[in-house]
């Protein structure tokens, strides 16, 4: 039978999110996860998986905003953490930096695969209002006890032509309001557990090979 996926809120009157800043210009040696949004923009990260990593050892993945500076031409890379990444209640939230363009502010997978290893018992990421550059066929990860949704909010997607689903089998995807160039056939594919949950609101350029079963 159908069954709704688990889902655990949390009403907390008093939060602040944590914040962290990729920049071209930062360092990873320096760089600071705050709740306090001007020493964050001040000491600003190289890579995402700093930012990640800085998160988790501030208290975790919940709530978690992590902001992509301008990438200078060359998406920041989305890099697999080494351990278990502590989250139980609350998306991290992978967005564009204030004031700087949708495509300007880009993250990139394929090359390499991106396994978040967020929560011990299911993980939620978002991209919002970010770019997104495929550059091979390796997917974005979960782990078999550890589910991860993976949600696309208002992002553009530069496939590539690569030809293979954005996520993993364990991971399920989830996409609203995003702009498709360059797709893969098989992108949007739901096959042995690694799920498209929901395509909503979404454009896409029609690649080529595209299976014809495949309604959008």
């Amino acid at each position: 039978p159908r069954e709704l996926s688990h889902r655990t809120f949390r009403r907390d009157t008093a939060f602040t999110p944590r914040v962290a800043y990729v920049r071209t210009t930062g360092n990873d040696g320096t760089g600071v996860a705050s709740t306090n949004d001007a020493t964050a923009s001040a000491n600003p990260f190289l890579t995402v998986l700093a930012a990640i990593n800085a998160h988790h050892t501030a208290g975790g993945m919940d709530g978690a905003i992590i902001y992509i500076g301008n990438d200078g031409g060359t998406p920041f890379v989305l890099a697999s953490t080494a351990a278990t990444r502590t989250q139980s209640h609350s998306e991290c939230i992978i967005t564009r930096e204030p004031g700087v363009p949708r495509a300007n502010a880009r993250v990139s997978f394929g090359a390499a695969a991106f396994r978040a290893r967020f929560g011990a018992t299911g993980g939620w990421l978002r991209f919002y209002d970010v770019g997104i550059d495929r550059t091979g066929l390796l997917q974005i990860q979960g782990e078999v006890a550890s589910t991860l949704q993976v949600i696309f909010d208002e992002v553009t997607y530069v496939g590539n032509s690569h030809n293979a689903t954005v996520n993993n089998a364990n991971a399920q995807a989830w996409f609203g309001g995003c702009d498709f160039t360059s797709l893969g056939a098989s992108v949007l594919n739901s096959f042995t557990g690694n799920t498209t949950r929901c395509i909503r609101n979404c454009t896409f350029s029609a690649p080529s090979g595209i299976e014809g079963w495949l309604l959008l």
